[in-house]
Parts: structure tokens; C-alpha cells; sequence
């Protein structure tokens, strides 16, 4: 009988003690053609902390402290950053933490491989020119010293 109860107890309990944890969750944003927009980081607080700071959501006890792009990447100590996207014909590469010994390469080309734009990025922020482009997707690669990322670009 002792068993029985004992084990009665911890199955009670363990759900139990799962539920009463704080959990923080990440929920992402996504736009008509199914690409990730934006990323929300939510951070579960106790409803008194949240009272006192202000900062209550009353159905949920939660609030977001950041939310940052789905378009940002950091390679080494670069933090890279390209608005808008989805464009309509223009946008921009932001590059943060960029020192003078970095060097970064950029090239845009179509999904068949074909190259439209290649360069190298001196400065921390470029605006790469699609107006004279199909409307469409394309492929933004970018080289900060060894370490290279792809992004995709859609022309609206």
C-alpha cells in the first residue's frame, strides 16, 4: 500500500512542479509567401514582478523585452543586418562591429547561379539596387573575412 501511494504521489507531483516553472518562449512572424519576418523572445515573470514593473499582459503574465529581425546574422564579431526584405527595389546591409582589418565581399545572384552583382563593403552600410531586377528571389551572399552567409531576397 505504500508503494502505491508513494508512487501515486510522484506521478501527481512531477506534472505538477512542470507547470509551476516559468518557461520563456520564442515566437516567430512569418509572411504570406512562409519566410520568418521577425522573432519575439518571451520571458515568463511572476504576475507581482509584473504588477510593480508595469508590464503586465492580464491573460497571459507575459511580455516580450526584445524582438529582433529574422534578417540579422553574426559572423565572428560582425553583426549583419539587411532591411527591407521583402523590398521593392532597394535594400540595405547594415554591418555592425566592423573593424578596418575585416574584409567583406558581397555578390547577388539569381536562383539559376546567374551573377548580377558582385563588390567588396568598406564601410558599415551599403544599399544594394534591385529596381532595374525582375520582380523575384535572389541570393545575397556575403564573405566577412572566412566565414560566409546566404541570404534570400525577394524583389515584390
Amino acid at each position: 500500500m505504500k508503494k502505491l501511494i508513494v508512487m501515486l504521489f510522484a506521478l501527481i507531483s512531477l506534472p505538477l512542479a512542470m507547470l509551476s516553472q516559468d518557461h520563456n518562449t520564442v515566437e516567430f512572424d512569418y509572411d504570406d509567401a512562409g519566410n520568418r519576418i521577425l522573432r519575439h523572445t518571451i520571458y515568463l515573470i511572476p504576475i507581482t514582478k509584473a504588477l510593480e514593473e508595469g508590464i503586465v499582459d492580464t491573460l497571459q503574465n507575459r511580455y516580450t523585452e526584445k524582438s529582433g529581425s529574422a534578417d540579422e546574422v553574426v559572423l565572428g564579431d560582425v553583426i549583419i543586418h539587411i532591411f527591407p526584405n521583402p523590398t521593392f527595389g532597394r535594400f540595405s546591409v547594415c554591418l555592425e562591429n566592423l573593424s578596418e582589418g575585416d574584409k567583406v565581399f558581397y555578390s547577388l545572384f539569381t536562383l539559376t547561379g546567374q551573377l548580377i552583382y558582385k563588390g567588396e563593403i568598406s564601410n558599415a552600410e551599403i544599399e544594394v539596387n534591385l529596381q532595374d531586377q525582375k520582380n523575384g528571389t535572389y541570393l545575397f551572399k556575403l564573405a566577412v573575412n572566412s566565414e560566409t552567409t546566404t541570404w534570400k531576397v525577394i524583389k515584390q
